[in-house]
């Protein structure tokens, strides 16, 4: 971050950042709390969240974005929003299992085919139609992948209606569809290739998908997620954490 005007914390991590309809917003420690925009991607601003109900300063993991202005970030099992690119947010949702008790932290939100999925650290997944999105599913547990499952954003890419989750050395692949989770394979091996553990997933949208790994590996699918194939092998011998596609949201 160059500049940085409105106050707030920079000293901390930002474990997201994203952009959407030419708006950059990036989360992370919460020590205002904290979220930054950006319209440039190097002219930051602090926007104030501390009025938001619940907010505290626990670590926000989750970010997500419609691609036409509306955001959501996640707190614990809390959901904000805000529906001006990132200029003020607001409580959307808090999250509760068939139990009606907290699930846990929620750690990934991705939207696609106008329904926004959320990942609970653990493995526990839950969506809402994007026309109501105080209406969600139950929960529908997956595998843990190790302890990776719905660990980061970067581990869990969307589109076309398909989540695919990547950690360890396990996928999971989901379909979602306003309130549907439809399980197509649960904590299944990524690949018989040797690799390293998965640590991001991306896709261009068009059934493409890229995961790398560390010690420098890299996969490719073009069948949806279905089989990967690897392509770069032990880059520079160092650990690849993030690949990200260059495309218009919604994916």
């Amino acid at each position: 971050m160059n500049a940085l005007s409105g106050g707030g914390n920079l000293t901390g991590r930002r474990d997201q950042v994203q952009w959407g309809n030419d708006v950059w917003i990036a989360v992370g420690k919460m020590g205002g709390p904290d979220v930054f925009r950006s319209a440039n991607g190097k002219d930051w601003s602090h926007v104030d969240v501390s009025g938001a109900s619940g907010i505290n300063n626990e670590r926000v993991y989750a970010l997500a974005s419609n691609g036409t202005g509306t955001w959501w970030f996640a707190q614990q099992n809390r959901i904000y929003q805000s529906t001006n690119d990132g200029s003020s947010w607001s409580l959307l949702h808090t999250l509760l299992d068939s139990s009606n008790a907290d699930p846990g932290d929620i750690r990934v939100l991705a939207y696609t085919n106008s329904t926004l999925f959320a990942g609970v650290n653990g493995g526990k997944c839950f969506t809402a139609a994007a026309q109501d999105l105080t209406d969600w599913s139950t929960e529908t547990t997956i595998s843990n992948h190790g302890g990776a499952c719905f660990q980061l954003d970067t581990r869990v890419a969307a589109a076309g209606g398909r989540v695919i989750a990547v950690g360890g050395s396990l996928k999971s692949i989901l379909d979602i569809n306003g309130k549907t989770i439809t399980v197509v394979s649960n904590g299944v091996d990524f690949s018989s290739t040797s690799h390293g553990t998965l640590s991001a997933i991306s896709t261009d949208g068009s059934g493409t998908w890229c995961v790398c790994c560390f010690t420098g590996d890299m996969f490719f699918s073009t069948d949806n997620g279905v089989n990967f194939s690897a392509s770069e092998q032990n880059m520079g011998g160092k650990d690849m954490l993030d690949v990200a596609p260059n495309v218009y949201l919604p994916l």
